[in-house]
């Protein structure tokens, strides 16, 4: 009897410590807080509650946001995400740098590619002037879904016009399907995989060019380009082996294009050019 309590004092211990290692790890470790967050306890919420994160999302907007005001909108979903479920859009810090782009350019067609639950959708689209677009594409159904309720909710449905399907299928049908001649603006926030692979396409699509077009060419003919910090990190991982290559592939990324490749953690594109070794 005393063996067995001893036994099972000892496992009891062992579970604890386990526990307690996994919540420093998680505190300590991006890609297991990642894991933690979006499989482990992410699928246990959903079986609880019986809904998914993103439909929590709308809903915490629904209830809490200003119909109409995009502005509240984007604070209840940050709100949301800070407080109770870490979710995968831009975020405020991000979108500082967004809306400061977006209010340079003054797109008159955008193109973002990964619309999730809508927020920069609704945080470009409320920054668009009079008679502009954004084309959105979602592959998921239910994000897209969401992402409608949640732009309508925001009132920029007049501006925003959800593709709902891969980026390679729909990228092609831009130019015939959708009338889209020249694009000004492309936010580029979804699969990293594809963020090369769907830039050539754009240039393929829009421009009549070969698919054995050089990746610096496919940058600079579709211009401007929003690149986040993992584009730039995607870009070293797939095509370029050297940092210093990048200065010799798009040896006129200074001259006026550079302020459309900001990344985060550069405060200017000079930064930028000195990371890449371009000055």
């Amino acid at each position: 009897m005393l063996e067995s309590s001893s036994v099972l004092l000892f496992i009891v211990f062992l579970l604890l410590f386990i526990l307690l290692l996994f919540v420093v790890l998680i505190k300590k470790n991006a890609s297991i807080a990642l894991i933690w967050n979006e499989i482990i306890r992410e699928k246990i919420t959903n079986f609880i509650m019986n809904q998914s994160k993103e439909q929590r999302i709308l809903n915490f907007v629904l209830q809490n946001a200003v119909r109409g005001d995009p502005r509240s909108v984007m604070d209840t979903i940050d709100k949301y995400c800070s407080q109770k479920e870490w979710a995968m859009n831009v975020g405020d810090e991000k979108g500082l740098i967004l809306d400061k782009t977006v209010e340079e350019l003054q797109p008159s067609v955008a193109l973002e590619l990964g619309t999730y639950c809508g927020y920069s959708a609704v945080r470009i689209a409320r920054l668009l002037k009079a008679g502009a677009r954004l084309l959105t594409v979602e592959f998921n159904p239910e994000f897209a879904a969401i992402a409608k309720q949640i732009i309508e909710f925001a009132g920029v449905q007049d501006k925003v016009k959800i593709l709902e399907g891969p980026s390679e299928e729909i990228i092609p049908q831009l130019k015939k399907k959708y009338e889209v001649d020249t694009l000004d603006f492309v936010f580029l926030d979804h699969w990293k995989d594809r963020y090369t692979p769907d830039t050539i396409l754009i240039q393929v699509s829009l421009h009549n060019s070969s698919l054995k077009s050089e990746v610096a060419n496919a940058l600079m003919s579709v211009r401007p380009l929003f690149f986040m910090e993992d584009l730039i990190c995607a870009m070293e991982d797939s095509i370029l082996t050297r940092k210093e290559d990048l200065g010799q592939r798009i040896p006129n990324l200074c001259q006026g294009r550079c302020r459309h490749y900001i990344a985060q953690g550069f405060a200017n594109p000079a930064e930028l050019c000195c990371f890449l070794g371009l000055q």
